[in-house]
């Protein structure tokens, strides 16, 4: 059975998503699944990576197979797999709720391509009647505002970054999210890539190994 409880995201500065997409049986992009991770402003974890399954999945044969009954799934059959999936509207309604739950501040996204996803989670929002931006028109009728800033972390130009440097050692990289997080030292579990929970916790270690790496230099600066 699912369970969602408001109070999770309480005071959530950071949202890290995940958003995974597959095509449907008439071959167009459909989301399938999302997860988020919070933290607050200090960085530390409010809440785990969570993944919530969205009802497109049971149109997209390729998701329900790597979904169900495989070792790593929560998932033993097509009946638990439908009893745990979220309409993007019902999801898109809890997370609004959720973040605006003793709000403080507005809520930074991060993600690894960041535009791609938070494109698809503001459709996802403006289509379902919810304001995305604090400063968006729309505007639902609780009247409150939309949860997000505009200055969202891309964890992409992390990678670019790392990738710059190793070039200058004649190593080649690319920067996607595997090979990021290899480069901070993070371990990974290649055969969970592409699990919006797992990706999603990755991009979470990502930005927090990151930023410990910064501090790291700035300490150092100012001694």
């Amino acid at each position: 059975m699912r369970t969602y409880n408001y109070k999770n995201y309480t005071h959530t500065q950071y949202l890290v998503i995940d958003i995974e997409r597959r095509r449907n049986r008439e071959n167009d992009w459909d989301n399938c699944s999302i997860a988020v991770c919070a933290l607050d402003k200090k960085q530390d974890l409010i809440y785990p990576a969570t993944e919530y399954p969205l009802i497109n999945a049971l149109d997209c044969e390729s998701f329900l197979n790597e979904s169900i009954g495989s070792d790593n799934s929560p998932y033993s059959s097509l009946q638990s797999f439908r009893m745990a999936v979220y309409s993007e509207e019902e999801f898109v309604e809890k997370l609004f709720y959720s973040l605006n739950f003793y709000r403080q501040n507005n809520t930074q996204l991060i993600a690894f391509n960041l535009e791609h996803d938070e494109n698809i989670l503001k459709t996802m929002f403006h289509s379902s009647g919810y304001p995305f931006y604090y400063d968006d028109e729309i505007r639902n009728i609780s009247g409150l505002k939309g949860p997000f800033q505009h200055d969202g972390h891309d964890l992409m130009q992390i990678g670019i970054q790392y990738k710059a440097n190793k070039l200058t050692k004649n190593i080649s990289m690319r920067a996607r999210l595997l090979e990021t997080a290899k480069a901070l030292d993070i371990p990974v579990i290649e055969t969970l890539h592409h699990s919006a929970q797992y990706d999603c916790w990755l991009a979470m270690m990502i930005f927090k190994k990151n930023q410990e790496n910064l501090m790291k230099i700035f300490h150092e600066y100012a001694a």
